[in-house]
């Protein structure tokens, strides 16, 4: 009986140390992929008339919402970003709703750059639905 339960112990543990050694580079590597192409979006350069397409007045949304169920998670903190400046081109953007309080900000759900002053920098990485025109 002590030899079955210390096979099963080893084998427990030899299944256990090999997906937390196989799990942590796979994760480590999407996370260093994604913070390149991040990288790369910001150094696109705008043209000077992506800048006269936008107002003088940048407006700017505090993303200072934390979730409700989990109050140690700051919004901010997903996507980078303490403001976000998609309310300077899209106008007339105010708290839709309960569920969507304009301090979860625009890209922690809609994606995009939200700290760009470039309509194809702020885009890039937009995501978009065409059924429900979002």
């Amino acid at each position: 009986m002590n030899k079955i339960l210390c096979l099963g112990f080893i084998f427990l543990s030899t299944i256990v140390s090999l997906s937390l050694s196989f799990a942590e580079p796979e994760e480590h590597k999407q996370t260093q992929s994604f913070g390149s192409f991040v990288k790369e979006a910001q150094t696109v350069v705008p043209s000077e008339q992506d800048f006269s397409l936008i107002s003088k007045e940048t407006k700017e949304v505090s993303v200072t919402a934390i979730l409700p169920d989990y109050p140690w998670i700051r919004v901010s903190d997903y996507r980078g970003f303490l403001t976000e400046k998609c309310v300077s081109c899209h106008r007339g953007i105010s708290q839709i709703g309960k569920a969507h309080p304009l301090s979860f900000g625009c890209t922690v759900c809609h994606g995009g750059n939200g700290d760009s002053d470039s309509k194809e920098v702020a885009h890039l990485t937009l995501i978009y639905d065409p059924e429900a025109k979002t």
